[in-house]
């Protein structure tokens, strides 16, 4: 093993410890996560009648996706921190980021869908035509990096879309997603970038955010819901925002 890939190897059981110490307080099934039946009601009926695939619950603490930042969100399963250590401990040897331009962040997810990950959770809803619909539940944590400079944004990107699936644990289509500041879309959302802009509807509760992604066209319409713009890589954008008008 040469000094770099050890430099790394330690680097990597680093960011797992300061990730395992993050998570800890967190339970790692859906329900309990959100804590709340109330709540995972009211998320199911934006489901039942077919206005999203799927939705998130986080505070802004833990999940910002309305904050005034730049920030570049990767998500992945909770349970899969050796994954997140060698993504950080790879982009930090690679100079890409450094510590200081990472926070954890952490969310609860609930989609249709039929895959068999062990961390996932299945259950079924019942649609408004009355048929029942498996979807799947997990809680995933996220790497929330704070870029300061263009070349950093690209290259954090290229990262994350290019090399992180390769790294054992990633997902095939990585779930990579950004705030929608005049930065980011000024760098992203443009020809040969392909990121898509789209809607994060956002209802505020006392305990969090009820989270669900819409077409930037088509919002949900009711005062109740804040609307703030994210930008989702193309396959990203597909799974969630045509896969619905698919349906």
């Amino acid at each position: 093993m040469s000094d770099r890939e050890k430099d790394t190897s330690e680097r990597a059981a680093y960011f797992a410890g300061k990730l395992t110490d993050f998570l800890l307080p967190y339970p790692q099934n859906f329900k309990d996560f959100v804590g709340d039946k109330d709540i995972i009601t009211f998320g199911d009926r934006i489901l039942s009648n077919e206005l999203a695939t799927g939705y998130n619950f986080a505070t802004n603490v833990q999940y910002p996706t309305t904050s005034r930042e730049s920030l570049i969100f990767y998500s992945i399963y909770m349970q899969r921190v050796p994954h997140l250590a060698e993504v950080l401990s790879r982009m930090e040897s690679e100079m890409i980021v450094g510590e200081k331009d990472i926070t954890f962040g952490i969310k609860a997810a609930k989609i249709f869908g039929d895959y068999t990950d062990d961390e996932l959770v299945a259950s079924k809803i019942k649609m408004a035509s009355g048929i029942y619909q498996k979807t799947l539940e997990s809680v995933e944590a996220s790497i929330i990096f704070h870029p300061t400079t263009d070349i950093q944004i690209i290259r954090i990107i290229n990262f994350l879309n290019q090399e992180a699936p390769k790294i054992p644990g990633g997902y095939i289509d990585p779930d990579t997603r950004t705030t929608s500041t005049d930065d980011l879309k000024r760098i992203l959302y443009r020809p040969g970038r392909g990121f898509e802009l789209a809607v994060a509807n956002v209802f505020e509760l006392s305990k969090g955010n009820l989270i669900v992604l819409t077409e930037r066209d088509k919002p949900i319409r009711d005062v109740n819901w804040k609307e703030f713009g994210t930008l989702l890589t193309p396959k990203l954008y597909r799974f969630i925002i045509q896969r619905k008008r698919a349906a």
